[in-house]
């Protein structure tokens, strides 16, 4: 903590200062601190120069999305999750069908992701995407996204 008793990134932790004592906060407390740690999450995610997206695991259904995907292709986040083959219609019809093949056999498989392609922005744009995906298992370890 710094003298004015604000958070101290470098040894309090960007994302959880004061965590290791969780369980010594009363809740009123802890919900501060878990209110203060969903601004700094949310603020991170929506600024950063990238896109970054949740897609469940089982179904492969994208849940969210982050803002950078309006500078990327040029489309809303909400319109980008209510359109089911959003992902697929952006890929440049050239790479489409590797893109896909690839993105389904690392699922099969339980690997990671990573792949660049062209992709056609809401403009007409092409452009060329470079993907890196990461699994996030749940509590036991199963892939959930």
């Amino acid at each position: 903590m710094t003298t004015a008793g604000t958070p101290d990134p470098a040894t309090d932790g960007f994302f959880a200062p004061g965590f290791r004592d969780v369980e010594a906060l009363e809740r009123p407390e802890l919900e501060r601190v878990l209110a203060g740690l969903q601004t700094r999450y949310r603020g991170l995610i929506d600024h950063l120069p990238a896109v970054i997206y949740l897609t469940r695991f089982d179904d492969g259904e994208m849940v969210e999305v982050s803002p950078g995907i309006r500078q990327l292709l040029g489309i809303e986040p909400e319109v980008w999750l209510g359109d089911p083959d959003g992902w697929h219609a952006s890929i440049h019809p050239e790479d489409r069908d590797r893109v896909v093949e690839e993105n389904e056999r690392c699922l099969r498989a339980g690997t990671l992701f990573r792949m660049q392609y062209r992709a056609i922005r809401a403009d007409g744009e092409t452009i060329w995407i470079n993907e890196e995906t990461a699994i996030v298992p749940d509590e036991h370890g199963v892939p959930t996204y």
